[in-house]
């Protein structure tokens, strides 16, 4: 058998500016510890995974549109919508979130959807235009030809 002593030696004494330090430290590392649970509430409906499948069609046209970003809030689930405007995601979390509708000339949309756990939801999302400002552009063309001349 082999015994193991432990001595725990204190310190001298720390300058009353590092002791209020290590305070803060203590305190806010505490704060953070405690109101975990708090940061964590959306999240404490999610018990499994589901899949969630869809189609973004243009609000006027309802044409499938291609290239759009959709997203699910507070994850890394990325989709890109295909020629037939279809996106999938799976084993994303089940329970509320937000889905994130995202395309250069067109109305950034956000749904809230309830998905239960080993579900496949089918969602259809329509987007409205919206117009893109662009700055001024003047193009000058110069030819060597009309200078010679």
């Amino acid at each position: 058998m082999v015994r193991v002593q432990v001595a725990v030696v204190r310190p001298q004494s720390k300058t009353p500016a590092l002791e209020i330090r290590s305070l803060q430290i203590f305190w806010m590392a505490a704060v953070l510890i405690v109101s975990s649970p708090s940061l964590a509430h959306g999240q404490q409906d999610r018990v499994g995974t589901a899949s969630i499948s869809g189609v973004v069609l243009d609000y006027e046209t309802n044409d499938p549109l291609i290239g759009v970003e959709m997203s699910v809030d507070g994850t890394s689930a990325l989709s890109i919508t295909n020629e037939q405007g279809e996106f999938h995601f799976e084993e994303v979390l089940s329970g509320s979130l937000i889905l994130r509708s995202r395309r250069l000339g067109y109305q950034e949309r956000t749904d809230s959807l309830s998905v239960p756990e080993g579900s496949l939801i089918d969602v259809t999302v329509r987007l409205s235009t919206e117009p893109v400002e662009l700055e001024e552009l003047v193009v000058e063309v110069r030819s060597r030809l009309l200078e010679q001349r």
